[in-house]
């Protein structure tokens, strides 16, 4: 049998134990419900009644047989799946009450693979077709391989409303047991950022900008090391800036306590071996990756992040922003090798939502805003960057700009704009020796600059 010939996988008769578990057993269509769509069955006839038996959940109706045919006769649609008779084989198929996992398992899993076969085929017909930019092609060949091995949902696919609730509630439920004082998202080691956001949600796009000589790749790497070793998370960080060697030795620095400055002249000598030795032992168990630097595409970040994302990836940080390069279809329309804010906002949104993790971007604001204070502003934050983001934060230190500040080491972490909840402005500590950024243990008590208007306030 060739391989065009080749049935693809299914289970029917896990298929038929679930159905008919759900109808003879009501209680169980929850944990079901869960797990499972409709299009993740492999019979039309099994989607039907599937979909059926979603609908009288939703309803709060018991789902029995009965109520089942007649759900399906209202629709013109119970002789479509074999009629009452076939409805009520399904009861037949009723696994023991231990085995139900197992046969659910079973549905999700050659669901997966057919998708993974739908995948491949589609892109085998599109790579014999294209005559247009390979990496685009490239780009789409892996959203198909990913998503379909994710099995993720989305609104796109037109589900009905009872089955996103029932996956919202889902999300909910592993929200509410993963709670900490309060907490369910990313923790960031910040904990005044911390308490308002409820650390960084997942599929949420993070913007951090800051004035140059702010220190906000200092920030970006505090912020990894933090979730890290604190908190034992994944990281990924895309430094477009800065080589992986000057990432290890500005990472070293903070867990030393030794000035980066030393650390780059090699002025290492007595028990700061020691020091250094210890810190590498630490850091050496931190889940964080790095890549960099180089400018790449928006398709060369999303593929690095989906390898990431494979093997575990709970945050990605992108450093920075000003330096992606667009792709060479966009680079040719625009005349300019950078894809413009509204571009970079849409990709990193899209590449949140695609692996269900935060993405932190850093943005250096190049240009003083017209204003007597040189605290930025949200307005000073590419439109394009503000509009896809749900969380804007403004990083600002009163002593680059005032020399004379009262307020040496001491940076404001200004939230701007929070689509989950309130706004507001920190203080965190700099130690400038070697950029760690970490909550005050002592700060002045010196009022801290006003929250900046909102462009909707303006």
């Amino acid at each position: 049998m060739g391989i065009h010939e080749r049935i693809p996988p299914s289970h029917l008769e896990a298929e038929c134990a679930v159905l008919g578990a759900m109808m003879i057993n009501p209680d169980v269509a929850h944990s079901v419900l869960r797990r499972l769509i409709a299009s993740d069955f492999s019979q039309e006839a099994h989607q039907t009644l599937y979909k059926a038996l979603v609908h009288l959940h939703a309803r709060a109706v018991k789902a029995d047989i009965q109520a089942v045919c007649e759900a399906l006769e209202m629709t013109g649609r119970l002789s479509e799946v074999g009629g009452a008779s076939y409805v009520t084989s399904l009861i037949k198929e009723v696994p023991a009450a231990g085995t139900l996992d197992y046969y659910v398992g079973e549905v999700a899993r050659t669901a997966v693979q057919r998708g993974l076969i739908a995948a491949a085929e589609q892109i085998r017909a599109a790579a014999y077709e294209a005559h247009g930019e390979s990496e685009s092609l490239a780009d789409w060949a892996e959203q198909r391989i990913f998503g379909a091995r994710r099995r993720r949902r989305s609104l796109w696919r037109g589900e009905h409303l009872s089955d996103l609730l029932m996956g919202y509630i889902e999300q909910l439920e592993v929200r509410a047991a993963a709670r900490q004082d309060g907490l369910c998202g990313v923790l960031t080691g910040f904990a005044d950022l911390d308490q308002m956001t409820g650390g960084l949600q997942k599929e949420d796009l993070v913007i951090v900008a800051a004035r140059s000589g702010t220190g906000l790749s200092g920030w970006g790497l505090s912020l990894a090391r933090q979730i890290a070793l604190h908190y034992g998370q994944q990281v990924g960080i895309l430094s477009l800036k800065m080589s992986q060697e000057q990432m290890v030795a500005r990472l070293l620095s903070m867990e030393t306590g030794l000035p980066l400055r030393q650390l780059h002249q090699g002025l290492v000598e007595g028990e700061e071996w020691e020091r250094i030795v210890e810190a590498m032992s630490t850091l050496s168990e931190a889940g964080i990756r790095m890549q960099g630097p180089a400018s790449p595409s928006p398709f060369q970040i999303r593929s690095q992040a989906r390898l990431w994302r494979a093997t575990g990836l709970d945050l990605l940080i992108v450093d920075d922003l000003h330096l992606i390069q667009a792709t060479e279809n966009a680079a040719r329309g625009a005349g300019s090798p950078q894809p413009n804010s509204a571009e970079i906002g849409r990709d990193l949104k899209c590449l949140a939502c695609e692996l269900g993790i935060p993405v932190v971007g850093l943005v250096p604001l190049l240009a003083p805003r017209a204003s007597k204070t040189p605290q930025p502003h949200r307005s000073d934050v590419p439109a394009g960057l503000e509009a896809s983001a749900d969380l804007v934060l403004l990083l600002h230190r009163d002593e680059i700009a005032h020399p004379e500040s009262e307020r040496k080491g001491i940076a404001d972490l200004i939230v701007a704009k929070h689509h989950y909840g309130s706004t507001g402005t920190f203080c965190l500590r700099l130690d400038p020796q070697t950029m760690r950024f970490h909550d005050p243990l002592d700060a002045p008590t010196v009022p801290l600059p006003s929250l900046p208007q909102s462009r909707e306030e303006e």
